[in-house]
């Protein structure tokens, strides 16, 4: 039975909508996608968390500010469950006044929260004005609020998610011999059950630390995942991406002709795959249709 160890540092994604629709999400986070943490999940999360082990998370998304009530009751009910928030993740596209920020942060301060990452790089820069997180920073800094700023350039990606395009657009393709030869030699992936840096989603899922795409339900994850019901994910943690080849062979998977940047590359196109066909429940086929 696959159980995860002791929660350690997550986040909670209330939401996986977004003003903007970056290159390098590993969410695949877009304007139209619908939805926010109800109450209720809000609680089972929370409740979940604490009894993982997990005592302090971050707040991403999406971007959480999207809906500013929602938030602030996710906040308070992290509080009531004993759960720190470090700090609360933002693109800054409501910060259009010092007034707004000047209400938005004294909430933020009375909700137990003292710090926000602010993203302000070049991809965020294409859908969100760069004078919004220079303004909210500013604010941040007159007032006393703490607040970092988070940038990436392509160096520190994470190719997965929406980011699997520019790796398809910067780096050459390997053979599928030779992502075979890779994949028979690469020891099952780490991250598939790490709990360093994971996040939760609004429906309550675990996702793995930087493996996208993949979401189990945490209640689950915690307690022992029921053997067979996630196909996907027990063969990519006991037999790496050679099994999940195996897996997705039987169903009818062909490589495509012009091979594959890298095994994380080939993976992914072997999940979008499966998350097309019944029974694999942990794969999340909107996912996989937003990354492109």
């Amino acid at each position: 039975m696959i159980t995860l160890p002791r929660l350690r540092h997550g986040g909670i994604m209330p939401n996986y909508a977004c003003p903007a629709a970056c290159k390098h999400c590993l969410y695949a986070c877009l304007p139209h996608r619908e939805g926010y943490m109800t109450p209720k999940k809000m609680d089972e999360v929370c409740a979940t968390l604490r009894r993982g082990g997990c005592n302090s998370v971050h707040i991403g998304g999406g971007e959480p500010f999207m809906n500013f009530e929602g938030l602030c009751a996710l906040l308070e009910t992290a509080r009531k469950h004993g759960i720190s928030v470090e700090y609360v993740e933002t693109n800054a596209y409501w910060a259009t006044s010092d007034a707004l920020i000047e209400q938005y942060l004294n909430a933020l301060a009375r909700a137990g929260v003292n710090a926000l990452c602010i993203s302000g790089d070049a991809y965020h820069a294409e859908f969100i004005d760069p004078a919004l997180p220079k303004q909210l920073a500013e604010a941040c800094r007159r007032t006393g609020f703490g607040f970092f700023l988070w940038s990436t350039d392509l160096r520190r990606l994470r190719f997965n998610g929406r980011a699997i395009t520019l790796e398809e657009a910067n780096f050459p393709f390997k053979p599928w011999t030779a992502i075979l030869q890779e994949a028979e030699n690469k020891p099952p992936c780490k991250n598939l059950t790490s709990t360093d840096h994971f996040h939760v989603d609004m429906d309550g899922n675990f996702i793995p630390a930087g493996c996208t795409g993949f979401i189990l339900p945490l209640h689950e994850a915690l307690e022992g995942l029921p053997q067979g019901k996630y196909p996907a994910f027990e063969a990519s943690y006991h037999g790496g991406l050679s099994a999940l080849i195996t897996l997705a062979e039987k169903h009818g998977f062909a490589p495509r002709g012009e091979g594959y940047s890298s095994t994380c590359n080939a993976c992914f196109h072997v999940r979008k795959y499966l998350s097309a066909l019944p029974n694999y429940p942990e794969l999340d086929a909107t996912h996989y249709m937003n990354a492109y």
